[in-house]
């Protein structure tokens, strides 16, 4: 029974970290990003740069703790790392579900998208596994030839850094965000509103019953009955629940006027460049921008660009870059939310994700084809 529950602790604890670490790693600037909210929150600005650098450290890590662990290769040693792990973490969710100072702790990247308060809990309940590892650490036995268990270690490394070096220079092949490629971005870009059902409890003055009405059923034209009913409170059942829109998103003007809903749901093609900030954006991608821009123009199809830069700057920047293109603003947090490139490309029509490119992979358009939900993108004959 012993060894049962040893064992289970061990391969439960083992498969929480390598999925923790791989749905991260699929999307490393995606944790990056949640290093910098933490380090915004922390006050602690001038560690910005080492975002990227931790995400990495963070996810490799994860990795393949959880991978030693699962395969039970010196699990004696990754106990303590384990355990570290989690004395680090667990107070800092904590930290997290009362001050709420980040909304989202990213545990599971965009995955499994969790509140602080359950993440804290999901901590204190893993972690009674991990004592239970770290308690029986060496009772842990690995019948397995060392060089079997070399191997098996080196093809983790191998697998998590392949996986995050794939994410890092393309788009993240498995997209978890709201914005990823068939998404309807018309439909998630509306919330979910509240649908409840109100009952309203009333008491009738001599014979003491209580009696449920609705709105709509309350006798309050029966002169005879609603006169003896004494309203004591309202019961109120939440059928579903008001929720946010999924992709919110704003793309404003000069005029300060919202451009967001007329872009993503343009009818046609339409081609949106999101360029985080021009200072570090990815500048011989240009190239390869004026090219698709001149396609596109061929070919009839709008394309945009939305920047986090201040609009001015942007609109000389796109000048000189031999790309001008109508423009507009955007918080450059939520652009980070839909390309992790700077820049990245958006192929949209009525309101659906056809398509999304890093600067490392824009399509030639006349060879593009899509098969999404509206139309295939159908290939240009070459003259």
């Amino acid at each position: 029974m012993k060894s049962i529950i040893r064992n289970f602790s061990r391969v439960l604890t083992g498969l929480v970290f390598i999925f923790s670490g791989f749905v991260k790693g699929v999307d490393p600037m995606g944790t990056a990003y949640k290093f910098e909210d933490y380090f915004i929150a922390l006050n602690i600005p001038w560690m910005l740069d080492m975002s990227v650098a931790l995400a990495v450290i963070l996810i490799a890590a994860e990795f393949i703790i959880g991978w030693m662990l699962l395969f039970n290769i010196r699990t004696r040693v990754t106990a303590w790392f384990v355990l570290g792990f989690m004395l680090l973490f667990t107070p800092l969710t904590l930290w997290l579900a009362i001050t709420d100072k980040v909304t989202d702790c990213g545990c599971f990247g965009d995955f499994v998208v969790m509140t602080n308060m359950q993440t804290f809990l999901k901590n204190v309940v893993l972690l009674i596994f991990v004592v239970v590892l770290f308690a029986t650490r060496r009772a842990f036995r690995n019948a397995m030839a060392g060089w079997k268990q070399i191997a098996i270690a080196i093809l983790g490394v191998l697998i998590i850094f392949y996986v995050m070096h794939t994410g890092y220079n393309h788009e993240p092949k498995l997209d978890f965000r709201p914005f990823n490629v068939g998404a309807n971005l018309s439909e998630n870009m509306l919330p979910t509103p509240e649908i409840a059902e109100v009952n309203l409890i009333y008491q009738h003055t001599e014979t003491g019953e209580e009696l449920s009405y609705t709105p709509k059923t309350l006798p309050y034209r029966d002169s005879i009955l609603f006169p003896k009913l004494k309203f004591l409170r309202q019961e109120k059942k939440i059928l579903q629940e008001f929720k946010p829109a999924a992709a919110s998103f704003e793309m404003f003007g000069t005029d300060g006027h919202d451009y967001s809903a007329e872009i993503i749901g343009y009818k046609d093609f339409i081609l949106v460049l999101f360029i985080q900030d021009i200072e570090n954006t990815d500048k011989e991608a240009f190239a390869k921008i004026a090219a698709l821009q001149e396609e596109a123009s061929q070919r009839g199809i709008r394309m945009v660009a939305v920047s986090g830069s201040a609009y001015e700057p942007v609109e000389k920047f796109l000048k000189d870059a031999g790309t001008p293109m109508e423009h507009y603003s955007a918080d450059v947090i939520k652009i980070k939310t839909v390309v992790r490139a700077n820049p990245g490309l958006l192929l949209l029509k009525n309101g659906y994700v056809l398509g999304k490119w890093h600067y490392h992979d824009f399509p030639e358009l006349k060879t593009l084809e899509i098969c999404g939900p509206v139309n295939s993108f159908a290939p240009v004959s070459t003259p």
